[in-house]
Formats: C-alpha cells, sequence, structure tokens
C-alpha cells in the first residue's frame, strides 16, 4: 500500500494491491473526508471505475454505525457483473472483518468495550 499526497485529504492517492479472491491493483483518489462524519473515493481497477463512500454515524448506546456503498460508472459492466458481484462481496467481507478487528482493538485500548465483545458475552 502506497499513499502519494497526505493520506486521507481529498486528492490525495492510494495504490494497494490485493491478491485474493483475485489478484488486481487498485488505484484510488480520495474526493471527501470529513471526519469523524464520512470518506469518499474513486477507485480505478482491473479498468473499471466506482465511487465509494462509507458513512460513520454515532449508533445508539455505543459504538459506530458504518454504511457503505459503491457506485459503478462503466457502462460495460453488465456482461460482468456476476463476477464483479462475486469478487466484491469477498474483498468487502475480508476488509470490513479486518476493520471490525482493528476497531475493537482499537477501543480495548481505550477502556471501551466493543460491541463484539458485548455478543459474545451474551453467549456465554
Amino acid at each position: 500500500m502506497r499513499w502519494q499526497g497526505v493520506p486521507w485529504s481529498a486528492g490525495s492517492r492510494l495504490r494497494f494491491d490485493i491478491v485474493e479472491p483475485e489478484r488486481a491493483r487498485i488505484d484510488s483518489v480520495i474526493t471527501l473526508c470529513t471526519p469523524p462524519q464520512c470518506v469518499a473515493w474513486i477507485n480505478h481497477v482491473a479498468g473499471y471505475t466506482m465511487q465509494q463512500c462509507v458513512l460513520f454515524e454515532p449508533y445508539v448506546g455505543s459504538g459506530t454505525k458504518v454504511t457503505t456503498w459503491i457506485e459503478f460508472s462503466d457502462p460495460g459492466l453488465s456482461s460482468n457483473i456476476a463476477k464483479i458481484r462475486s469478487v466484491l462481496k469477498a474483498l468487502l467481507h475480508t476488509w470490513f472483518s479486518n476493520f471490525t478487528a482493528e476497531c475493537d482493538h482499537q477501543a480495548r485500548a481505550m477502556g471501551v468495550r466493543s460491541l463484539t465483545d458485548s455478543a459474545y458475552s451474551d453467549q456465554e
């Protein structure tokens, strides 16, 4: 992963390679970053262009609700949509699992119980 410009500021660029579920290089440019509300970027990957936005909202009780959406802007997607959905679903699942784990780690470091901790303790 390599940043060009000030990380997470509008106009900064991020390049990274993924190996699963399929090898690809992703070039991203941050279009909006307004902590702690949202971050948005445009991705270029495998000849496709997509815009992604991630919203952060206070969650009832404690924690943060994270919502994301992706919009494709390439008219040639219809012929490969099933494959693209499959690849994106796997990629986003891995990314958000790692993101959740890191957020929980940060919460524990600050002495805050995470929602994941609460869910597991309720099952015991």
